[in-house]
């Protein structure tokens, strides 16, 4: 079961608001952020996750990186 992640608190979906990054390092990229309102969050084994690019002229913009929910670093927190 998969999902998406777009909205952002103080953010919602506003792509212009997002403030979690997408930093390209070794290997692969580096997170940071927080999202919220994932859908199945509950189940999904993997998700969507929209990032800003800005740490590199030929990455800026916007990524949608495939995230593995089992992944170190993935983080489930109770609804409230």
């Amino acid at each position: 079961m998969g999902g998406t992640s777009l909205a952002e608190p103080g953010a919602g979906s506003d792509f212009r608001a997002i403030a979690t990054t997408a930093r390209k390092v070794e290997g692969g990229w580096l997170l940071d952020g927080e999202n919220a309102w994932l859908t199945n969050a509950a189940f999904a084994e993997i998700t969507l996750l929209y990032a800003q690019t800005d740490s590199a002229p030929e990455t800026k913009g916007f990524a949608v990186i495939l995230i593995d929910t089992n992944a170190p670093g993935f983080e489930r927190l109770k609804i409230h």
